[in-house]
């Protein structure tokens, strides 16, 4: 009997699809698909995923139990579970892929027994990713195992994950290979933890300690005179920093990613001699920069490099205004994420600037911005925003329900959130806007 070639449900990324085109072409023309060279059954086999590979592909017949184990396939594969994936699948996985290359988990209460399998069985780990997990009683013994039998760990998560003590950061800093470290909603990093991390992680090019309170200017100062040549993602909570610190930041000339979540105690010499100086930034992201004035963020906005960014979150900078939004239409044409949550004195002018310049758009999100009505460009999103498949209008108490409606009909595809936070849905505006009509007829009758 001819093996059967399985679902490809698990396939990697679209980039690949031409591959399995051609592929496709090939086996059109072979009445047997096991009459393909290994190379090219190797090339089928790299479209599926870990767990089809070790649950299907090995079942299918002996060669394709032998193939399925080459380390063509592992060397660049990531196996992902959460708190719904089977034991038995993970265990099976973990057993038969001696060269895997990712492993990511996420909310698993079980998270060190399962990296407790990796050890003497996936020795090529180069990436692990535990997004909130539990990391067992012993959280500090668990990471001195990592490190033991994946010394040249490249990148490691940790996002939300506990328990995590000082001991515990204290053994990350001897992971001296690692690129990229998560430790965003982890309790316990303090000044002397991190000072470890950073002087002992010396190939660092990615840091996140998001939500990370204790984190002082002495800190960020510190980390950036150490890897300011290699820092490419630097994404940081700003409550406890000043300008010492996001002046630094001019330092890091090959800054791709900057995020800090509470800017406080940023002022216009901050945003202007640390962030204005950056040359290449795609993502940037500055909130609640209460002290940010209009015209620092003009400045900003129209005279910084802001050209390549593709995302910019600006929310709770209560001073931006339309003239700081003309600045982000006309020099920042590549975005596809804007964020401006409760910007108050942005109005309907500054948007359609937005509307009419911003065309590669994807997601617009206006919570909070108050002033604005919407009835002037709404009418052009479907042919101006193409993209754009998401509009956050909650709390926007000025948005007329039939603009919105018009707008949904006219564009089905866009997701509108509307004032009460809930998604809109055609049927629904038209049943207030009939109800609206009926409540307005009986008022002139009465």
């Amino acid at each position: 009997m001819e093996p059967v070639v399985p679902g490809t449900s698990g396939q990697t990324p679209s980039s690949s699809h031409k591959h399995v085109h051609s592929s496709s072409k090939i086996l059109l023309s072979a009445k047997n698909i096991n009459k393909l060279p290994n190379e090219m059954l190797l090339k089928i086999m790299s479209h599926f995923s870990a767990e089809e590979l070790c649950s299907t592909i090995s079942d299918v017949c002996v060669r394709w139990n032998a193939l399925y184990r080459d380390t063509f396939l592992w060397r660049s594969l990531c196996f992902s579970c959460d708190h719904t994936t089977k034991m038995s699948i993970i265990y099976q996985v973990l057993s038969d892929a001696p060269v895997l290359f990712e492993l990511k988990m996420h909310n698993r209460h079980d998270a060190s027994q399962l990296v407790a399998a990796l050890f003497g069985s996936c020795q090529r780990l180069r990436r692990l990713n535990m997004n909130f997990c539990h990391l067992g009683e012993n959280s500090a013994d668990l990471l001195d195992k990592v490190v033991q039998f994946f010394p040249d760990l490249e990148v490691l998560i940790l996002e939300g994950c506990q328990p995590l003590d000082k001991e515990g950061y204290m053994i990350i800093s001897r992971l001296q290979q690692l690129t990229t470290l998560n430790l965003t909603h982890c309790k316990g990093l303090d000044s002397h933890s991190l000072a470890r991390i950073v002087d002992g992680c010396e190939l660092l090019e990615e840091l996140f300690i998001d939500d990370v309170v204790q984190i002082y200017d002495p800190d960020i100062v510190h980390a950036i005179q150490r890897h300011h040549s290699k820092l490419k993602v630097l994404v940081i909570d700003g409550e406890d920093l000043t300008d010492k610190s996001f002046i630094q930041v001019a330092k890091c000339s090959r800054l791709r990613v900057l995020k800090i979540s509470f800017c406080d105690q940023m002022t216009d010499v901050g945003l202007l001699e640390g962030v204005g100086q950056l040359q290449y930034l795609q993502n940037l992201q500055l909130r609640r920069g209460n002290l940010l004035s209009a015209r620092g963020l003009f400045t900003f906005l129209n005279h910084c490099n802001v050209s390549n960014l593709t995302h910019l979150d600006l929310s709770e900078c209560s001073a931006l205004n339309d003239e700081g939004l003309l600045g982000i239409a006309k020099r920042c044409q590549q975005l596809v994420l804007l964020s401006l949550h409760w910007c108050w004195d942005v109005t309907d002018l500054g948007l359609m600037r937005i509307v009419t310049h911003c065309k590669k758009l994807r997601a617009l999100d206006l919570l909070g911005v108050v002033r604005i009505t919407g009835e002037s460009y709404f009418k052009l999103i479907p042919s101006n925003l193409t993209k754009l498949t998401y509009l956050n209008l909650e709390q926007c108490n000025n948005i007329c329900d039939e603009a919105v409606l018009d707008l949904v009909t006219a564009k089905p595809d866009l997701i509108v959130i509307n004032y009460y936070g809930d998604p809109v849905m055609k049927e629904s505006l038209e049943e207030s806007a009939r109800s609206s009509d009926v409540d307005e007829l009986l008022g002139t009758e009465g």
